[in-house]
């Protein structure tokens, strides 16, 4: 194989660091502005999912009772049971290495699957990227698990794109199981006639589901719905719209606003669902608007809706009525 002429060999490296310092400037410059804003962060996120394996590990309640204030569930963490098995081993690992190799991954995540939009979409990627880089950043110092599903909403959006329907809703089903926001991904992936990848992404949930009781508790996913149903009931994450509402003076009213986000997104992603690229961002904003938990690392997910942007679809599915219309239902 001849190597690359020297002009091309230069254009090349020149372009891999314009997308370094493209990427990785708003990723520092987020990171930066955390440790300014909040002296010495913690990884608060990854502590609190480390916790959920050693209970595990300790045969005790994954969701055991924790003071948080008024409207939230009182458990020690919300998110789904998944989350808690993951960590086991993690748990298990001498002198905090669990926690370092789950940063260092999440770091990773974040950066490559926001690569991966701006190697099709730079100027649309960097303004959004400097735009909201403050909670990239968090994101990484936290470790929140929302790194892995911003990677994988834009690897989602690829395979479907690239007609690999089983193989995009299998990673799908393994992030809704670990972060249950992208079940609205899911939905349009039914209302755009996706079948067989709403079947894989059922397929394995539910596999995963089966994994997560053996290795917690028979009725962890009956707590996980109390939780998460509580939460909906009058929980104001410090990013949410409930608390958005309250500090426009909305009053109690303010509790109603996520649920609100979450019906309204979901039905306005079925009104425009000829439309995939559309209803695809709206399913994305409806992640982080719909949520009551919504925090302040929250936002960086909506870098999800640029996927239709940098990647367009090389063909439209049939919608969901177009499918049934067609006898694929029957």
């Amino acid at each position: 194989m001849k190597p690359p002429p020297p002009g091309q060999a230069v254009a090349a490296l020149r372009r891999g660091g314009w997308i370094a310092l493209s990427v990785l400037g708003p990723v520092t410059i987020g990171y930066l502005l955390v440790f300014w804003l909040i002296m010495a962060p913690i990884p608060g996120d990854t502590i609190t999912y480390l916790e959920t394996g050693n209970r595990l590990n300790r045969g005790e309640p994954l969701y055991a009772p924790h003071d948080f204030g008024a409207g939230y569930a009182r458990v020690a963490t919300f998110s789904p049971p998944l989350i808690g098995v993951v960590f086991r081993p993690l748990a298990a690992l001498p002198d905090g290495l669990g926690v370092l190799l789950w940063l260092s991954a999440m770091a990773a995540l974040e950066v490559a699957g926001i690569t991966l939009l701006y190697l099709r979409s730079p100027a649309l990627t960097g303004i959004a990227a400097f735009l909201l880089a403050p909670a990239i950043g968090l994101t990484i110092v936290v470790g929140n698990v929302d790194a892995l599903v911003l990677c994988g909403l834009v690897s989602v959006w690829l395979l479907l794109r690239g007609g690999r329907e089983t193989a995009a809703g299998l990673l799908l089903g393994l992030l809704a199981s670990l972060k249950l926001t992208p079940a609205a991904v899911l939905w349009w992936a039914l209302l755009t006639g996706r079948r067989r990848a709403v079947a894989a992404a059922l397929l394995a949930a539910g596999g995963l589901a089966l994994i997560t009781i053996l290795g917690s508790e028979p009725l962890v996913y009956a707590r996980f719905v109390e939780v998460t149903l509580t939460n909906y009931g009058g929980a104001m994450g410090s990013m949410s719209l409930g608390a958005l509402g309250r500090s426009l003076g909305t009053g109690s009213a303010a509790a109603l606003l996520p649920v609100t986000a979450l019906i309204g997104g979901l039905t306005l992603a079925a009104l425009v669902r000829g439309r995939p690229g559309l209803a695809w961002s709206i399913a994305i904003a409806t992640m982080v608007l719909g949520s009551p938990v919504a925090a302040f690392h929250s936002p960086a997910l909506l870098l999800a809706m640029l996927a239709p942007v940098a990647y367009p679809p090389l063909h439209r599915a049939r919608t969901l009525p177009q499918a049934m219309a067609a006898g694929q239902f029957r």
